[in-house]
């Protein structure tokens, strides 16, 4: 299990989480890191508070190496992009102003609605209500599938790595929204971990490195509070 390393100092990155994203972030440059291309949903909000916890960075234009895959990376405008994996370089002052940018163009494209078109936006939303509201009491009396057998796919691209602080990193995504926690199983011994309290479909955890021999099982739960427990994962 390799320790995910900055493309531009080489130093250890660390995890950590900004609304439903997850990213990566190096204390020593400063450099910020997105997985497969999760940057480009970032709000400008976030951004912000993004930008109010990491001092920019001075991102060097040299041969950089993505971190996952060890393609070279390509500039762009928010630094530079790995084109095998999507995964993003880039640093806090950029990617505020890319945000503010995006925000900005969409205000000057996009105008109000006339009266007409308002009246009938509001007509078209009345209709689909309805049609959704129909659709819900026929599904309700179909039969569904349990929450169960749905989330052994939900869970994708789980990684475990090494943090520098002796503890590891357990990162995922879910096809749908999920509040999610984690159940660690050593020996005799078990502990229950709270990921994610609200639904995401980004997941981080990061526990002290546990004893040899323990096993992950990471437990879903949907807006209902009803369960759903995935393959376990053993842990290194």
């Amino acid at each position: 299990m390799n320790i995910m390393k900055c493309p531009q100092c080489n130093s250890h990155y660390e995890p950590t989480s900004i609304g439903s994203i997850v990213y990566w972030q190096c204390h020593t440059c400063n450099s910020l890191w997105f997985d497969n291309q999760e940057a480009q949903y970032v709000s400008l909000q976030e951004a912000e508070n993004i930008a109010r916890t990491s001092t920019t960075a001075r991102l060097v234009n040299k041969k950089n190496i993505c971190p996952r895959c060890q393609a070279v990376l390509e500039k762009n405008e928010l630094g530079f992009q790995c084109a095998r994996c999507g995964g993003q370089l880039t640093d806090s002052k950029r990617l505020v102003e890319i945000k503010k940018t995006s925000v900005e163009t969409y205000h000057k494209t996009h105008t109000l609605f006339s009266f007409s078109q308002l009246k009938s936006s509001v007509i078209l939303s009345l209709v689909a209500v309805f049609l959704f509201v129909n659709y819900l009491i026929i599904h309700s009396f179909q039969t569904r599938n349990t929450l169960r057998s749905e989330a052994s796919s939900q869970i994708q691209n789980i990684r475990i790595e090494n943090t520098s602080d002796h503890k590891i990193a357990i990162v995922f995504t879910t096809k749908k929204a999920y509040s999610s926690e984690a159940v660690v199983v050593t020996g005799k011994q078990q502990k229950t971990y709270t990921i994610n309290e609200t639904p995401r479909f980004s997941h981080l955890l990061i526990i002290d490195t546990p004893s040899d021999h323990s096993v992950l099982t990471v437990v879903l739960k949907d807006k209902n509070g009803q369960k759903a427990i995935t393959q376990q994962v053993r842990l290194p």
